[in-house]
């Protein structure tokens, strides 16, 4: 299995690839926070804040890693119960000059009540 899809084996360059729909809700299996801009060629946002990324398992024992989202208040923890999320990135212009923003994946905790 590959994440994100991927038109071709990164292993045996075969074609022959299947797209699978994956669950929306996981569990934190690990994490760790960033606290330093990344050199280049990061290309977040300017006004760089530390963040969490983590490995986030899914429904079949898949697992994902990710930018860890809604944890203003607190840590995230191994066994966080976690859900899809998209969120702002980043923004550049068009070829008309006009903003075009750019989203991203990442996971954030279940909402109480929703689990």
């Amino acid at each position: 299995m590959t994440f994100p899809t991927h038109y071709g084996c990164p292993k045996c360059s075969s074609d022959r690839m299947t797209t699978v729909v994956l669950g929306t809700r996981g569990t934190v299996w690990t994490w760790t926070s960033q606290e330093f801009q990344p050199p280049r060629p990061y290309a977040g946002p300017a006004d760089f804040h530390p963040y969490y990324v983590g490995y986030v398992e899914l429904p079949g024992e898949l697992m994902v890693e990710t930018y860890l989202t809604g944890y203003d208040d607190r840590q995230p923890q191994i066994g966080d119960a976690v859900e899809l999320a998209i969120i702002p990135f980043n923004e550049h212009a068009d070829g008309d000059g006009d903003p075009v923003a750019v989203v991203t994946y990442a996971f954030g905790p279940v909402q109480t009540g929703d689990q």
